[in-house]
């Protein structure tokens, strides 16, 4: 099995998400910060951000950090988040084609609202 058929993306369509998925912008940072608190909140030992913080962290930065909100339908309010960085890397080796980089996605933090 090639790489490529085991890290293939589901469809769009077969997703089950309740609520629109967008990128964040800073006037989600209150309801994030929120999510944010009550997940920590949960663990003994976490790293406690202040809003500030982690809307530095947070706010996407075009090819650095995207972090996608998922707004509920009914009432505008962000009921969940994940947020990934991305890392370049260099192909020293051209298996497929003529890629000589490849985009590697780290999970960075991801919201358990709801």
């Amino acid at each position: 099995m090639t790489l490529v058929k085991r890290e293939k993306l589901i469809p769009v369509k077969e997703l089950h998400i309740v609520g629109d998925p967008r990128l964040m912008v800073a006037k989600d940072i209150s309801d994030v910060y929120t999510l944010y608190k009550k997940q920590m909140a949960k663990y003994q030992i976490s790293v406690k951000y202040t809003q500030a913080e982690l809307s530095h962290i947070l706010l996407p930065r075009s090819g650095v950090i995207y972090t996608i909100v998922v707004e509920a339908r009914e009432d505008g309010k962000i009921i969940d988040f994940i947020s990934f960085y991305n890392l370049p890397v260099q192909v020293l080796k051209k298996v497929v084609g003529d890629h000589t980089r490849m985009n590697v996605a780290y999970l960075y933090y991801y919201g358990l609202g709801g």
